[in-house]
This record gives C-alpha cells, structure tokens and sequence, in this order.
C-alpha cells in the first residue's frame, strides 16, 4: 500500500514538473509566434514549476497577487527607465519600489523584483512589456485553477521538509535591517555592472534571490531549497 501510494505521488509529481515544462514550452512559442519576446520574461519557468508542483504552497495559494505584483513591478519599472538612465541608483530606486510594492499588496511574489528590474536591464521603455507579464501571469493562474481541480495536492507531500523550507524561502522577511543589506548589494552590483557596461551582471533573477533566500531565517537551509536553484537559472 504504501509503495503505490508513494509510486503515485512520483507520477502526479512527474505530470506537474511536465505541466510546468510544457506551460513555459507554450508561452515561448507565443513569444515566438507574435514577436514579442518580453512575455517570456526570467521568472516565469520557476513560477510555473513551484505552483504546478506545490499547489498549496506559498505562491499558488496567492493566485490575484501572483498576476497583479509582477504586472505592477513591470508597469513601474518601465517608468523608471523612461526617465533614468541605466545606473546603479536608478536599479536601487527601481528594487525599492518593487519591495514597497510586494509590502502593501501583502504579497509573497519576491519574483516580481525581477519583472521590475528587466526594463531597466534591456532598455525597455514599451508599455507592452507589463501588458506581456499580466498576459502571461493571467494564463498560469488559469492553467493553475485548472490544474487545482484534479485535486494534486491528495498525491503530492507538500508537508515534507523540503516544501516547508521552500514556504520559508517566499515568505516575506521578519528581520529588520536585511533592507540594508539588499540595497548595498544591488547598489554594489549595480555600480560593477555601469563601470564595466556589462549590464547583466546584476540579471534580474539574481534580485529575487537573496530577498527570498539571505532575507530569511532559514537562509542556510532554503538557499537548498529547489526555488533558489531555479530563481538563479531561469
């Protein structure tokens, strides 16, 4: 019994990493079939991978925050880099926002930095760019909905401790001064990457990495966590 039960929750587990795969396969072609390559933007495979694999987890359980936090952060950052010039404040002032942003809305989408930082890092001014995050988000939450109605959550362990650690990883930081050291890093970073005019030295994702990760208590144990990994390849 308890071999089929674990051989079972392999399969389901198997299917959502393939529902993930496929999901960040079709937003690619959409990419690539209307020319507008911005709707793949860095985050979108681990956000798609964590919330078909865990669709009780921290992100998945925030289906209107996972759409509205990246579009918001995106729609600022376009703002910003219509009127700053690429530079190491102009990404602070640009991270900043984007954390203000996650605080009021209450959310846990630490990958909406990124989505706020991409303009500035590329030199997009377009509004299409936050239109092409909200569409892209909009179809995962739905494919999510779906996804939740087969009940895969009856199948998949997401008690163990390797969830619970990636649930530590996206919830929003208690301790008070880690703000302090982000910003030196980002205003660190980001002074590197004009000196050298190697711009993704300082690539999005890396952004989202130590506020979900060296932002929290379990910074040791998360940054084992699958959300770090995939945050720092996608």
């Amino acid at each position: 019994m308890k071999k089929t039960l674990l051989r079972r929750e392999n399969l389901v587990k198997l299917f959502a990493e393939f529902l993930a795969v496929m999901f960040s396969g079709g937003i690619g072609l959409a990419a690539g079939s209307t020319g507008i390559s911005l709707i793949l933007f860095p985050e979108i495979a681990a956000l798609s991978f964590d919330v078909f694999s865990r669709p009780r987890g921290k992100w998945a359980t925030q289906p209107v925050r996972l759409i509205i936090t990246p579009t918001i952060t995106a729609a600022l950052g376009v703002i910003v880099t219509r009127y700053w010039e690429y530079g190491a404040f102009a990404i602070t002032a640009i991270t900043l926002l984007s954390l203000i942003t996650i605080k009021l809305l209450r959310s846990n989408i630490g990958a909406a930095i990124s989505a706020g930082v991409l303009p500035m890092v590329l030199g997009v001014t377009s509004w299409v760019y936050p239109i092409a995050i909200f569409s892209g988000l909009v179809a995962l939450a739905a494919a999510l909905t779906l996804w939740k109605q087969f009940d895969p959550h009856i199948y998949l362990s997401e008690g163990k401790k390797e969830s619970q650690i990636i649930d530590a990883a996206e919830t929003p930081p208690k301790d008070k001064f880690w703000i302090f050291a982000l910003t030196g890093f980002v205003l660190v970073s980001g002074a590197a990457a004009q000196a050298t005019d190697l711009r993704f030295l300082l690539f999005p994702p890396l952004l989202s990495w130590p506020t979900n990760c060296l932002a929290t208590q379990s910074f040791r144990a998360g940054c084992r966590g699958r959300y770090c990994f995939l945050s720092y390849v996608s």
